[in-house]
């Protein structure tokens, strides 16, 4: 194949192609950018509400620890008033808690002494027919809330009728 295009003209068709190539690829590669560009706005936006809304976070976060410091010291001052109370509280009398302990007793529980010790300390003694009875008995009386503490040897439960007993409890 003869070329009849002198080498002048060839160099300048050669040229111009080339020209025409890397303009084409600057051409896609702007189109790309502007593509890329529109198709990250809606990201940059994101981003932007996400950050303004971790600042309104910042200030919401800070009241909400602010109130919570108050209240914890309001908390305090109502316990501290709670206790005044609790210590202004007079004791139960000792009337009030024979009488239900007798309640309590039931049928098959005879109490015959009651013994007031040292820091609200009681001790009873009694008679139970039966060893069931008796400890239905220390379960009824650790249910009441006026007590704090109740305790029944285990000598106490080794007859299995007409058991003497002695409870140790203590009364709030």
């Amino acid at each position: 194949m003869i070329n009849l295009i002198p080498p002048t003209a060839k160099n300048k068709l050669i040229h111009d192609y080339f020209l025409r190539f890397t303009s084409l690829i600057f051409i896609v590669a702007a189109v790309a950018c502007l593509v890329l560009f529109f198709l990250s706005i809606p990201t940059w936006v994101m981003l932007k509400h996400q950050l303004g809304s971790i600042s309104d976070n910042k200030e919401f976060i800070s009241g909400v620890e602010s109130e919570h410091k108050i209240l914890d010291e309001e908390g305090r001052e109502i316990e501290e008033i709670i206790q005044h109370v609790d210590r202004q509280k007079p004791p139960r009398s000792r009337a009030e808690v024979i009488v239900l302990i007798d309640e309590l007793s039931g049928d098959g529980v005879v109490v015959d002494r009651f013994v007031f010790g040292d820091k609200n300390k009681l001790t009873i003694s009694g008679v139970a027919s039966t060893r069931p009875e008796l400890s239905d008995f220390r379960d009824r009386l650790t249910e009441q809330k006026i007590f704090s503490s109740v305790e029944l040897p285990l000598s106490s439960l080794v007859n299995e009728r007409d058991a003497n007993f002695n409870i140790t409890m203590v009364v709030k």
